[in-house]
């Protein structure tokens, strides 16, 4: 996912072997201290190799940051982290993440569908704030839609949350 990523910020007429050569340089670049080649926007091709790789490894950015200080290693601190995120990799996630929806969408245009919905809360019980609602085609097991519901929107009663995540869908 990463490398997915980071395609994004390379000319489209690069080869994939292309970009992972210039990863692999870019690495080989940050070991040896020279200065990181620019990608965009004064924007450092380590520093976001590095942001992409941890946001895609599902990993917090203070855990990986206490490791690479254990092995004295230094990485993109946490501001620019946290920059290029919400600049580049955010919006790179939403797209991709839209593009396959539609796409995903459109393939079922015409046809008969069964659909399973399910919900999960953030919490147990009856005091869960948000609740995530999932539709998934049953025969291919595709998701289909992901909702997140707040329990503002539920009239602040997180019992109806699951109800009103399926209607909204």
């Amino acid at each position: 996912m990463a490398l997915l990523l980071v395609r994004a910020f390379y000319i489209p007429t690069q080869e994939p072997d292309a970009v992972e050569a210039a990863i692999m340089a870019s690495i080989r670049v940050c070991i040896n201290k020279s200065p990181q080649p620019i990608v965009k926007n004064n924007l450092h091709e380590g520093d976001l190799i590095t942001s992409s790789a941890v946001l895609a490894s599902g990993n917090n950015f203070a855990k990986i940051a206490l490791f690479a200080k254990f092995l004295k290693l230094e990485i993109v601190n946490p501001n620019t982290y946290y920059r290029i995120q919400r600049r580049y990799l955010v919006p790179a996630i939403t797209e991709l993440w839209d593009k396959k929806q539609k796409d995903v969408l459109t393939s079922r245009e015409g046809k008969d569908v069964v659909v399973l919905g399910d919900s999960r809360m953030d919490s147990p019980g009856h005091s869960a704030q948000f609740c995530t609602y999932t539709l998934m085609d049953n025969f291919d097991k595709s998701i289909l839609s992901i909702l997140t519901i707040d329990k503002r929107e539920a009239e602040g009663k997180s019992t109806i949350m699951e109800k009103l995540g399926f209607q909204k869908r």
